[in-house]
């Protein structure tokens, strides 16, 4: 028993010692360079989605496993310094930790666990058209706890995972998307290099569906840029805003 008390005290010691602002910078330093791997890898997968170079949206599936697999090294790095010093107490501490997010946190429990199962999915990718009995829309990013959804008039819905992984999801492709069409004035697109600028543009616009691919027309009218878009129930302000990223003014309303 005394050995027992003395190993404790000479732990508590030792995490007296471990616990200042060193650990802290290192925990601190180590946070920053998961947000900011997340944040580029994030911001790569758009990139290339939009440009149309990952049609089945295989980017999306590592992207999720990515984010747990930072998360749990970051976890682990700090669990081993906190170990290397103070085993008993460390490990006793997880437990209890554990033990009262079991208990007083079960929702977020259903969550990640729900996440971590999305994250090997087959069920529906990022761009995906949704229909939840909570939400209806265009699959933004699926997370470790939650799920976002872009909705038809371009705001996000938060939706937890476990309400994903319960209920029953309707998936839609290309035919949920709404098409757009702009006719495009005569001099807005007589040179090749102007019409591949224009559909570049039209690639990277945050309205354009994932996985579709703009066109350039030419009829009895001109030429008429196509494009399918998510905001299915706001077809018109998502008209004007591409009108607007393309041609650099307003849009005409709708008749």
């Amino acid at each position: 028993m005394n050995t027992f008390t003395d190993t404790i005290l000479t732990e508590i010691a030792a995490l007296q010692g471990l616990l200042n602002a060193r650990l802290v910078l290192y925990v601190a330093v180590l946070a920053g360079i998961v947000v900011l791997i997340r944040r580029g890898f994030l911001a790569g997968t758009r990139v290339v989605w939009r440009l149309g170079w990952d049609r089945p949206r295989r980017l999306a599936r590592l992207r999720s496993i990515s984010d747990i697999t930072l998360m749990a090294v970051l976890f682990l790095l700090v669990l081993r310094r906190l170990a290397m010093a103070a085993p008993i107490i460390t490990w006793l501490s997880v437990a209890v930790i554990s033990l009262v997010l079991a208990i007083a946190l079960p929702t977020w429990i259903r969550d990640l666990v729900a996440g971590i199962w999305l994250a090997n999915r087959q069920r529906f990718r990022e761009g995906d058209q949704v229909r939840l009995p909570t939400a209806v829309g265009s699959v933004r990013h699926i997370g470790v706890l939650r799920t976002e959804i872009r909705a038809g008039d371009g705001g996000t819905l938060s939706v937890p995972n476990r309400e994903v992984l319960s209920n029953t999801i309707q998936v839609g492709r290309e035919q949920q998307a709404a098409p757009i069409e702009i006719v495009l004035p005569p001099d807005a697109a007589d040179s090749p290099e102007e019409r591949e600028m224009l559909l570049r543009l039209a690639h990277l616009s945050p309205f354009r569906r994932g996985g579709s691919r703009p066109a350039l027309t030419e009829t009895d009218k001109g030429w008429v840029l196509s494009l399918q878009t998510w905001a299915t129930r706001n077809v018109g302000n998502a008209r004007r805003a591409l009108e607007r990223q393309l041609l650099g003014k307003e849009g005409n309303e709708d008749t």
